[in-house]
């Protein structure tokens, strides 16, 4: 299995990756509330598998850890966490590892 990991990569509001959400919106929400927002968008979505990612919030800024199958996982996984209520910036620490035997013996 070949892994691959995301850059440390984020989207804000005023980034090339801009992500719905902010600091002025649905304000009230607890860290909880936040998180407990995007696992129910994670779980709406086909493209994400929930249990691999751990969700951390911190003053609308919000940390994914964890392991995906793919990027396009990984990109799923951060559009959602950014439509998130409450959430202003997304900060990516996914790893993404492939099955693909081909892939594997390229990157050796």
């Amino acid at each position: 299995m070949a892994t691959f990991v995301t850059p440390n990569t984020s989207a804000t509001k005023n980034g090339a990756g801009t992500v719905a959400g902010g600091p002025g919106r649905d304000s009230h929400l607890t860290p909880r509330d936040v998180e407990k927002r995007i696992l129910e968008a994670f779980h709406r979505s086909a493209e994400i598998e929930a249990r691999g990612i751990r969700i951390e919030t911190r003053d609308g800024t919000v940390t994914l850890h964890g392991q995906v199958r793919t990027w396009a996982e990984a990109d799923a996984a951060k559009r959602a966490a950014g439509a998130a209520p409450g959430v202003s910036r997304v900060i990516s620490e996914l790893i993404v590892s492939s099955e693909s035997p081909l892939l594997a013996e390229i990157l050796g």
